[in-house]
């Protein structure tokens, strides 16, 4: 008869049930039928020659005398796997050694038992994940290597699980494609470090594009930015309204005080359109702006508050609205992203609004994109008035922003002047979104971390 081992309550209430069958079996053994009596007597001696595989005794005592202490829990349990050896129990011991080392970041006791899980569980995803970022972090010889060859094992473990893998009942297909493109990116990723820790660049590279084109993540962006600055590449992300001529006059100004004290930014990326297959509406389109509104201000927002929509079902949003709080010395500036794929007609539009001037850029024009306003709000005496002021159009080349784009790359390239948009500015609109995912998960306002 077995249990899991607890050692949240110390005394152990189940323990005498887990002790009460070897009492009984004992008592038994001391009034053997009389036609066996002999042989079971001689097996009895034999076997009493051999050590005793577990003792729920000591177990008790081993846990009871910690003292609620789980550093002496530790010390006490690995005791009780020196005297018992054979202990039936030893990998769920070992399990619970683990999970406390973890617990108490004991990094060298952790990798020791994550080392003896993994070799027995191959499912154990958490161990050896958690062991590769061990090896990684602790760096004593040869754990570079030892890292990337658990990173092969982790790569084959679960493109093998995925594989094999039903899809839960109360999860979409879609939901359930994400969640394996996070995980197969999560893996590629920690086995792209391995590579970059052992200044296996191409290889990295591979690892880190595989992770980003499954799913965009934060730490995945993070990873080609240093191996980009580390190996002194050019790395350059596609951020493309960066390149329109307009962005940049609008950017000029907001930094030249034209503006005045900002306020608001507001902006619209929707239209009717076939909806992408491989994300939902934030990464593919606000995920625009959010770079564009970091671009202008020159830092990204403090906190994050979105609402999304799966109007299509599909098991992606198809409908967002992100509202983002920047902070600088003069205190707040709002803004706002709206994306969707239903709004009749084609709309790229960004809205400045300072105190003294505000902007209405239409991206959709080829010329004379931006209009501004120098409507501004007065005090008299005890009341606010709203003054009008002149209407401006602005001129803008006529510049492709793709081929703008391009050309910036290639002269990066030849002249290693640094990029307009490197990778952490890929780095940072990918964190503001997953602040924007949690967001609208739990309904509350997420800082940017």
């Amino acid at each position: 008869m077995k249990s899991k081992l607890s050692f949240v309550a110390v005394p152990l209430i189940a323990l005498p049930l887990l002790i009460a069958p070897a009492f009984a079996f004992a008592q038994g053994a001391a009034k053997p039928n009389a036609p066996n009596a002999s042989k079971d007597a001689q097996k009895g001696v034999a076997q009493a020659k051999d050590p005793p595989k577990d003792s729920e005794d000591d177990l008790r005592r081993a846990i009871e005398s910690s003292g609620g202490s789980e550093t002496q829990v530790i010390e006490n349990l690995e005791g009780y796997l020196k005297k018992y050896p054979k202990s039936e129990r030893h990998g769920e011991i070992e399990r619970e050694l683990y999970k406390l080392s973890m617990k108490l970041r004991d990094r060298n006791r952790a990798i020791i038992y994550a080392e003896k899980l993994v070799i027995g569980d191959e499912e154990n995803i958490d161990a050896l994940t958690n062991l590769i970022t061990m090896l990684r972090e602790r760096k004593a010889e040869a754990d570079s290597n030892k890292a990337l060859a658990y990173a092969d094992e982790l790569v084959k473990r679960f493109e093998r699980i995925i594989s094999t893998s039903p899809k839960p009942a109360r999860v979409s297909s879609a939901q359930w494609q994400d969640r394996k493109d996070r995980g197969i990116a999560s893996v590629y990723l920690l086995r792209g470090r391995a590579h970059a820790d052992l200044g296996a660049d191409d290889k990295a590279r591979a690892d880190l594009t595989k992770s980003y084109q499954a799913a965009r993540l934060a730490d995945t962006a993070v990873a080609l930015a240093e191996l980009a600055e580390k190996r002194k590449r050019i790395l350059q992300v596609g951020h493309i309204f960066r390149f329109d001529p307009a962005s940049e006059w609008l950017r000029e100004a907001i930094q030249a005080g034209q503006f005045g004290r900002l306020q608001i930014l507001r902006s619209n990326f929707s239209g009717f359109k076939r909806p992408r297959n491989d994300s939902g509406v934030m990464l593919a389109d606000a995920i625009h702006f959010v770079d564009l509104f970091n671009y202008f201000i020159g830092k990204t927002p403090a906190r994050v508050l979105a609402a999304t929509h799966d109007f299509m079902q599909r098991g992606m949003e198809d409908a967002s609205l992100l509202s983002l709080e920047y902070q600088n010395d003069a205190g707040t500036i709002w803004a706002t992203i709206e994306t969707n794929y239903f709004l009749p007609g084609k709309f790229r539009e960004v809205t400045v609004i300072g105190s003294d001037l505000s902007a209405v850029c239409d991206y959709n024009l080829a010329q004379y994109k931006i209009k501004t306003f120098a409507n501004r709000h007065g005090k008299e005496g005890k009341e606010f008035k709203a003054v009008e002021g002149a209407l401006h159009q602005v001129e803008s080349p006529p510049e492709e922003p793709l081929l703008a784009e391009l050309r910036s790359f290639v002269d990066s390239v030849q002249t290693r002047k640094p990029v307009r948009a490197d990778g952490w500015a890929g780095y940072d609109s990918i964190r503001v979104l997953e602040a924007a995912f949690e967001s609208a998960r739990s309904g509350h306002t997420v800082e940017v971390k």
